[in-house]
């Protein structure tokens, strides 16, 4: 009852176009955009002719086993993930990480893993944007996907502050998160099969400093999640 009423008063709005919609998730229109990656590279999800390992993968092993990001980067979907980080009169659009957990967790469900780690943006950015995204995302989506994983932010931490990546190439995007994470509690990691979030994948350049770091604390395997997969 009291979820009824909640919907009542607060009706759900699609997070790309804000029209009203009857469930979770990009409302019709706005969903004929969402293209999916599949088929994709299996280890990164780079969108292909074919589920196999891409030549980048090849020469170069991520220090992951596979990402899953479900949609293309693009359309409605960047427009509303977009809105999700900066969106709000001061800062992002917290309430967004619901209806986009909702696109989420499908590709989420049927994994076991140890833990669920968010890509930590730094104090100063919580600060200015309001909220991690990647936290509320992570949050959302493990509900929906049905997870008894815990998520757990303190794991992973952010030192330094680091420029944004939009607008920044490969070789760029991986010198500005060198050397930006810690982790500084190994136990919490060590021999744990890590699920690592994110909103976008791009280059891979932020997921793979914060995945070798885990390595190095010990955890045993890494998983990678993002809600959309961009082509760079």
């Amino acid at each position: 009852m009291l979820s009824r009423l909640l919907e009542l008063v607060f009706p759900e709005r699609c997070p790309a176009c804000q029209a009203l919609t009857q469930h979770l998730g990009l409302c019709g229109t706005c969903a004929l955009s969402l293209y999916p990656t599949a088929p994709a590279c299996p280890v990164c999800a780079l969108p292909g002719r074919a589920e196999v390992t891409c030549s980048r993968c090849r020469l170069r092993p991520p220090p992951w086993r596979t990402v899953r990001a479900p949609y293309r980067y693009g359309g409605e979907l960047a427009k509303a993930i977009r809105r999700f980080k900066w969106g709000g009169t001061q800062g992002g659009r917290p309430e967004l990480a619901r209806p986009l957990g909702k696109l989420l967790a499908p590709a989420l469900t049927a994994i076991e893993v140890d833990v669920i780690v968010p890509v930590p943006l730094h104090r100063l950015r919580v600060r200015e944007r309001g909220f991690s995204q990647a936290l509320a995302l992570a949050l959302a989506a493990r509900g929906f996907a049905g997870l008894t994983a815990p998520v757990i932010p303190g794991l992973l931490e952010r030192r330094r502050a680091t420029p944004e990546q939009a607008g920044l190439g490969r070789t760029a995007r991986e010198q500005n998160v060198a050397g930006a994470f810690v982790v500084p509690d190994l136990a919490g990691v060590r021999g744990k099969h890590v699920l690592l979030v994110d909103d976008v994948i791009t280059t891979g350049a932020t997921a793979a400093a914060c995945a070798r770091v885990l390595r190095s604390a010990g955890a045993a395997e890494i998983t990678v999640a993002a809600l959309a997969r961009a082509e760079m």
